[in-house]
């Protein structure tokens, strides 16, 4: 993490980090590859679309049960706060 800062802050000193980070900028259309794989059967097609839709609503539902037991639990830790106070 070091190298990439130092690399920002000094253009040129690092030619390796220099060229990862104009493939980066470029979208990875150079040599680096995706780190998943992708489904031929599904990639481009309405069903692909459908199946990714249905993935990003499940997790925006995850986050949100998330969310709310994190909001719950917070809630009630003010609600036994207040009741010590009145004793």
């Amino acid at each position: 993490m070091i190298q990439f800062f130092d690399g920002i802050k000094n253009p040129g000193s690092n030619e390796e980090m220099e060229r990862k980070i104009q493939e980066v900028l470029r979208g990875g259309r150079g040599s680096t590859k995706r780190h998943y794989a992708v489904d031929e059967k599904l990639y481009g097609t309405e069903e692909g679309v459908k199946v990714r839709t249905e993935a990003e609503k499940e997790a925006q539902l995850q986050l949100e049960k998330k969310k709310d037991a994190r909001l719950k639990k917070e809630n009630d830790g003010k609600k036994k706060k207040k009741k010590k106070k009145k004793k």
